[in-house]
């Protein structure tokens, strides 16, 4: 029951923080803002299973004059459904013209479902991106992501990780 509170805890923290971060001039925002399709792979880092297959899109701001919203879906290639959903605050860093460091931290939801069961496991993440050409009409990013989930039976499977590949035109 602790875990379910502490879970529903952070999700409502993240929520609030990332609603603080959006800028009142929402026409304004949407001009900085890119989405990405990506492809990757994604694993626990306990071993155990292999790394699978991922497919996802990235919606993330990328104004380096203050905090911003990122929020990434992905599905996994596999035959059950199983799905993650992060919403974070980034912090996007210019390293010159054409390029952007975009270190975040936020939620993180495991949506999964196939023969007959399915649930969410609620948890966090931290991640970095590397953004290249942000203003171009083609960008390209890079992402890792390690996760987290509030569940026991997680535990031993440790973290969730991903590396991806995205474009944006």
């Amino acid at each position: 029951m602790t875990t379910t509170r502490g879970a529903r805890a952070l999700l409502l923290a993240t929520l609030a923080v990332c609603a603080l971060a959006v800028p009142a001039d929402a026409a304004a925002q949407a001009m900085r803002t890119r989405a990405y399709a990506e492809l990757g792979w994604t694993g626990f880092t306990g071993g155990g299973e292999d790394r699978v297959t991922q497919v996802g899109l990235r919606v993330s701001g990328l104004d380096t004059r203050g905090p911003s919203l990122d929020f990434a879906l992905a599905a996994w290639l596999v035959p059950a459904a199983i799905v993650t959903a992060d919403l974070d605050l980034a912090l996007p860093i210019a390293l010159g013209h054409g390029a952007r460091l975009a270190p975040r931290a936020g939620g993180s939801t495991l949506l999964f479902g196939g023969g007959g069961f399915g649930g969410a496991i609620a948890g966090w993440n931290v991640g970095v991106g590397l953004v290249l050409a942000p203003a171009a009409p083609v960008s390209l990013r890079a992402d890792y992501t390690y996760r987290r989930f509030f569940e026991r039976e997680l535990e031993d499977e440790g973290g969730l990780q991903s590396l991806t590949l995205g474009i944006s035109w």
